[in-house]
């Protein structure tokens, strides 16, 4: 009996040590997410005219059309919306959907140099935003779930836009799902740091869930955004502020 225990123990170990070192041998991947309005934030919850909850409404019908792709290495990850054929990024509502997704940017992210930048168009002018990835502040939270096959664990931060907050500011409270045994530390736009991959993001308004994993033993090339006056998010916002008062 104490013979059959010791070989369970050992087949247990070699289990554990070959499942550890098949996660180590993974370089790259990527990750489709799928959208949806958060539906804690439903049009009937929602004050404002008829006109708004209709137009809205609408819009709940755009999202599943949209998509979004992270695709990373060990060291850096890209973020952005996938071209789509079927939306005319110049009628009204499917531009104020990607407007409200944020899917006019591209989000690049370098761990080892904690950055990360925003590669965005403003009147006309094309940018890249920078900030730093230590301005993320997770609260870990002792829930978990399953997404897919995964079991993920409950993580939140406060942010303000692309950035960290501020006194005073009014603020979004993002939730992530992330995954300890997908063994890279990225997400959705520039979420990043935790302890695992982020299988879901959510605000109050919008939830990006991942539909598709693949991971690979493989190395990929990540590409880093290099079209656009490079900036700091403060310098960002003075420009912003500037052409508003001119207007």
């Amino acid at each position: 009996m104490l013979k059959l225990k010791n070989t369970l123990i050992i087949i247990g170990f070699l289990f554990l040590s070959f499942n550890l070192l098949s996660q180590n041998s993974l370089q790259s991947g990527c990750v489709v997410y799928n959208i949806k309005m958060n539906p804690k934030q439903s049009v009937k919850n929602i004050q404002g005219s008829r006109g708004f909850h209709q137009m809205r409404k609408k819009m709940e019908n755009v999202f599943p059309k949209l998509k979004f792709t992270l695709r990373f290495d060990r060291n850096e990850s890209i973020f952005f919306m996938n071209p789509n054929l079927e939306i005319d990024g110049k009628e009204f509502l499917n531009k104020l959907a990607i407007i409200a997704t944020r899917g006019e940017s591209k989000f690049f992210i370098n761990k080892n140099e904690k950055l990360v930048l925003e590669q965005k168009s403003y009147f006309g002018e094309d940018f890249l935003v920078k900030f730093s990835t230590d301005d993320l502040k997770w609260t870990l939270i002792n829930e978990k779930k399953i997404i897919g096959k995964y079991t993920c664990y409950k993580a939140a931060v406060k942010r303000v836009n692309s950035g960290p907050l501020k006194k005073g500011e009014k603020f979004s409270t993002y939730i992530a799902w992330y995954c300890p045994d997908i063994p890279f530390n990225f997400g959705p736009y520039e979420f990043t740091a935790l302890p695992g991959l982020i299988l879901e993001l959510s605000n109050d308004h919008i939830i990006y869930t991942a539909s598709i994993i693949k991971l690979s033993k493989e190395e990929t090339k990540i590409e880093r955004p290099s079209q656009g006056k490079l900036i700091t998010k403060e310098e960002f916002e003075g420009i912003g502020k500037k052409a508003f008062e001119n207007r």
